[in-house]
């Protein structure tokens, strides 16, 4: 009896691991808005890596849509052809802040809403 118990109590915390491994990771929003405010995309996306950091959900929604980019060491320089200059460039906003990590340090949480924008940094900074 004591063994069947034990089985037992084996077979369903394995069951509940199991289950867990299952698991299809965390919802975010993504939007990417390029020059003139034109909306390259605005679309929900799993991430699945754990943890999750912004340039996960960046990157599946770059492939999702289809739009090219370029990134070094996790930081976007170009987004559907349109590269960072002196003056402007792609900012990450999370939760409609300007981010204070790079998309590569920034942790993300269910729910949460990344945001990337082509802006002028003067103008970006100064708000």
């Amino acid at each position: 009896m004591k063994k069947v118990l034990m089985f037992l109590t084996a077979l369903v915390v394995s069951v509940l691991l199991l289950a867990g491994c299952g698991s299809k990771g965390i919802t975010v929003h993504v939007k990417l808005t390029g020059q003139d405010d034109a909306v390259l995309y605005d679309k929900d996306v799993q991430v699945t890596a754990n943890p999750a950091y912004a340039i996960h959900a960046t990157e599946a929604a770059l492939k999702d849509g289809k739009i090219e980019y370029k990134s070094d060491k996790g930081i976007i320089t170009s987004i559907a052809g349109v590269d960072s200059t002196q003056t402007d460039g792609w900012l990450m906003l999370i939760n409609d802040k300007l981010a204070q990590l790079g998309a590569n340090e920034q942790p993300i949480a269910a729910g949460d809403k990344i945001e990337w924008k082509y802006l002028n940094y003067d103008k970006a900074f100064a708000q």
